[in-house]
């Protein structure tokens, strides 16, 4: 699935077998809804700079809010990327390794840096990827803002 939001497109990713359905696009946001989601879960997110000749995307700028409150919820963040059938963190990725992974070294995938920021320049991606554990949850927005 693709949404063109202003210079990104998001593609959506959950990897516990739920479904994630879009609930609302608009400005630099996205709202989606997780089904039969139960325990964990990760949702990843491809945004992709096509308009500007560089922006950046700032881990601090990413919000997550869950409806019902989750017990923890962990962002991570890595790019750029050119071509992402070349990265690991897009492509050759498991679910519970990841989450194992996380648990052992705060990091899904322990020999790739994450990034407090990416800058990409027109054509670049960045990969982030959301965990989200420990309570049944109805619906997951999350909010990025771009910095040029």
């Amino acid at each position: 699935m693709v949404l063109i939001m202003n210079s990104f497109d998001v593609r959506t990713f959950n990897s516990s077998e739920n479904f994630i359905k879009i609930k609302s696009i608009s400005g630099n946001s996205v709202s989606f809804i997780i089904e039969d989601f139960k325990n964990w879960c990760w949702a990843g997110l491809i945004i992709s700079n096509y308009v500007k000749p560089q922006m950046y995307v700032y881990l601090r700028d990413v919000k997550v809010m869950t409806i019902p409150k989750a017990g923890a919820v962990k962002v991570f963040l890595y790019g750029p990327f050119k071509d992402l059938s070349e990265s690991r963190v897009w492509n050759d990725f498991d679910a519970l390794i990841m989450r194992d992974n996380m648990i052992r070294y705060n990091n899904p995938f322990p020999d790739v840096s994450t990034r407090d920021y990416v800058k990409l320049h027109r054509t670049d991606k960045a990969v982030l990827w959301i965990y989200i554990e420990e309570v049944s949850i109805k619906e997951v927005e999350v909010s990025i803002t771009l910095g040029v």
